[in-house]
């Protein structure tokens, strides 16, 4: 690792505990422990299911798009990798750490290039999807947010997301000689061409958009179940109008794993809406500690057959093998 990833993993970790400290400051520390302290187990459960739901649609979202970029995945593998990427998002050094490793466990078998357009057009759909919900749920914001400011602000980003989105995607459709003669601008277009085609095909799209939607709809439920499994005084109404700008500010990567803007980002949420600020910031850690008890809670498998899931069995089944033969004898 070069100084400068050396400098860029300590600034986000910086920025991490600063925003994590902020979050904190001022909050009550016996509100907070007492909310911890009385959590639910029917309500967690409920949000462990819904966790493996929304990892279940994100496979499926990414394994049709993944075919359009020639690459082919079984829906169990997809799953695999989903998992595992939603993981190491929440332990590496980015939000989009994740993405890292989803790309070198499908680029080495599929093709480096195609499997970087299917991840970016998977995360594409995701925030597009994010921006919707925020502009289809603005109107409901004007009886939460009394800031004029904040008001426009968080309905000129939902549009601007939109207006951006569905720019890159018209752009597949172009044919300037330009696009093709700059070789950034040319794998861009290309990526822009297979979102085109994806958005284009009655079934495949309608799914895809479909999915994108209810993913974060199920997320949203998540944080209900989770609010309802330490007894936060939250309706499911204004996680709907509050829950999805925080997942869009939360995608920036400019802390360890989105940790300290998530919880400072829904902190102030429910702070502008009058409602408990270390019920959010319980809520929120909550969320990030079911998708590590989700992804313990799949089937045991081998080192190898879980850091490699598009091995073929022979293969799983001989590094298994030369695991056992150099372990050393108990």
């Amino acid at each position: 690792m070069n100084s400068f990833k050396i400098l860029a993993v300590v600034l986000k970790l910086a920025a991490s505990v600063a925003l994590l400290w902020i979050a904190l400051s001022g909050l009550d520390m016996t509100a907070l422990m007492a909310r911890a302290g009385g959590i639910l187990p029917f309500w967690l459960a409920i949000a462990f299911a819904i966790c493996l739901l929304q990892s279940a649609l994100m496979s499926e979202r990414w394994r049709v798009i993944s075919r359009f970029c020639g690459i082919a995945l079984t829906w169990r593998q997809a799953f695999q990798l989903v998992m595992i990427g939603t993981f190491f998002n929440q332990v590496l050094p980015s939000s989009l750490g994740g993405d890292a490793v989803r790309l070198w466990l499908v680029g080495r078998h599929s093709g480096w290039r195609e499997t970087t357009y299917s991840i970016l057009i998977d995360r594409g759909f995701g925030l597009l999807a994010i921006c919707t919900i925020i502009v289809a749920t603005w109107p409901l914001s004007l009886g939460y947010l009394n800031d004029g400011l904040l008001r426009v602000s968080l309905l000129a980003t939902g549009c601007g997301g939109l207006f951006a989105g569905l720019c890159f995607v018209a752009s597949g459709f172009a044919t300037w000689p330009l696009l093709d003669r700059v070789p950034l601008l040319r794998q861009l277009h290309d990526c822009a061409k297979i979102a085109a085609s994806v958005v284009c095909s009655l079934s495949s799209g309608s799914l895809v958009i479909l999915v994108s939607l209810l993913i974060h709809i199920i997320a949203i439920a998540m944080a209900y179940a989770l609010a309802q499994a330490v007894g936060a005084r939250v309706s499911l109404m204004d996680l709907f109008v509050l829950l999805p700008s925080v997942m869009l500010i939360a995608a920036i990567p400019i802390s360890i794993a989105g940790w300290g803007i998530r919880e400072l980002s829904m902190v102030t949420a429910f702070g502008f809406a009058g409602l408990a600020q270390s019920d959010a910031l319980v809520i929120s850690l909550l969320m990030a500690g079911v998708i590590w008890v989700a992804f313990k809670m799949g089937p045991n498998r081998t080192l190898e057959a879980r850091t490699d899931p598009l091995a073929s069995p022979s293969e799983t089944a001989s590094s298994s093998k030369s695991a056992q033969q150099q372990s050393p004898a108990h």
